[in-house]
């Protein structure tokens, strides 16, 4: 039997998806915040080292070794593919994207020790250039394990607002999350591959954006919440003037409600030939009916999971963390103060600038980059990278690495700016 549950509005067309709209986790539950896996070893060199890198150059060999890694890690966890609710895929070449498939669901539920056909949510993205040379996917995933027994009830942490910057939202520990897919204007079923003349895709960026949001109507309808429950959006766009689109039906959808936490980036490519816009968020659905009251006796729980503990000097990350008995809090996409004078053009003075925003966050909430889970590094040139950790290890030190994961995108939200964190904190 599956772990959790995959939420289908319509279970009739669910063979026309390769993915999970969406999966409910369970009030209670922990998570494992995985840092991001590509066919390189797990435990590998930084800076890359050209002799240990020697990736193929097939996308579905390069798929495979990355499932086997990954299978490997979420063993060592206590885990399998069964525990996964929600996965990034990350693609430079979108046309890689059915060999890629092939492999992963060779791994999910084709062979013999599969789990019963489980598939996460998942998003899929291209992007310019992934960490390693010469990669070409990498996948990002969050798994979870439901609760062993009864979960207490504990209020949900006060929405904090961040002058200057976008707002955070908090879940308490007794809360569902409801994990979903991304989705373009392309109709929310539709089959994989995509066959162009079955896409009736509006040419305009307003009209893609109203389909999207008029598509996750019944959806948020099926899973019982609403639009004041999203707890995090994220906005991807394949030319960043096009996401003026999303700020004016966000504007009328969420009139009164306040907007939540939002994360913008200009990407190279969508997995549907004609979008041009994806959304994907996360939801709250709490608390639980049948919770105890009281905040129960469990101490909070977030820490590094080293399965090679001997080699861990080689990451500056964790290859996963896990969290148990914690709230969560879904911060903005954080990147550089714009001021006078726009942002400044050193990498190293907008990584500090986009740390000093982190840092204000993270007091806002009375958190730590101690009680940060999940990091994903968004740059305009991955060259740059190397630049932005050693920022990053300056500031804070390297007794706690979180779980991260490094893309190159095209642009982002603000003119000028070439750095993003995008931020899960717990505590």
């Amino acid at each position: 039997m599956p772990v959790f549950e995959r939420l289908e509005p319509d279970p009739s067309k669910a063979d026309h998806l390769p993915y999970a709209p969406a999966v409910r986790v369970p009030a209670g539950s922990e998570y494992f915040f995985l840092s991001g896996v590509s066919a390189l070893p797990l435990y590998h060199a930084h800076p890359h080292d050209p002799a240990e890198v020697g990736l193929p150059d097939d996308a579905a060999a390069q798929t495979e070794r990355m499932m086997r890694t990954l299978t490997d890690l979420l063993a060592d966890l206590g885990l399998s593919w069964s525990n996964v609710i929600h996965m990034y895929e990350f693609l430079t070449d979108m046309r890689d994207t059915d060999a890629v498939h092939r492999t992963m669901y060779h791994h999910l539920v084709a062979r013999p020790d599969a789990e019963e056909s489980w598939t996460p949510s998942s998003t899929l993205i291209g992007v310019n250039r992934l960490s390693a040379p010469g990669a070409r996917v990498e996948f990002d995933i969050i798994a979870a394990r439901p609760p062993s027994g009864p979960v207490a009830a504990r209020p949900r942490p006060a929405r904090v607002e961040v002058p200057g910057h976008g707002p955070i939202a908090s879940v308490a520990s007794d809360e569902e999350l409801l994990w979903m897919s991304g989705s373009t204007a392309i109709d929310f079923y539709h089959h994989h591959p995509h066959i162009e003349d079955e896409e009736d895709v509006p040419y305009r960026a307003s009209g893609q954006v109203r389909k999207i949001f008029e598509m996750f109507d019944p959806v948020l309808d099926f899973m019982e919440v609403g639009w004041g429950d999203v707890v995090k959006l994220y906005e991807w766009a394949t030319d960043s003037r096009d996401l003026a689109a999303f700020d004016a039906e966000i504007g009328t959808r969420l009139a009164g409600l306040g907007s939540p936490p939002r994360t913008t980036v200009d990407i190279d490519a969508l997995s549907g030939p004609p979008a041009r816009l994806e959304l994907e968020m996360v939801a709250t659905r709490g608390p639980r009916p049948d919770a105890a009251a009281g905040g129960g006796d469990h101490e909070p729980v977030i820490e590094e999971l080293h399965p090679q503990p001997e080699r861990a000097h080689l990451l500056p990350y964790a290859p996963a963390v896990r969290v148990a008995d914690a709230p969560l809090h879904f911060l903005s996409g954080v990147g550089p103060a714009q001021g006078e004078l726009g942002v400044p053009d050193d990498i190293v003075a907008q990584t500090r600038s986009a740390m000093d925003a982190l840092d204000a966050h993270l007091a806002a909430l009375g958190l730590s980059w101690r009680n940060v889970v999940k990091l994903i590094q968004q740059v305009v040139d991955i060259r740059e990278a190397e630049q932005v950790g050693t920022a990053l290890a300056e500031r804070y030190g390297t007794s706690w690495a979180p779980a991260m994961t490094l893309t190159e995108v095209d642009a982002l939200p603000y003119e000028g700016a070439r750095v993003q964190f995008d931020v899960i904190a717990a505590g």
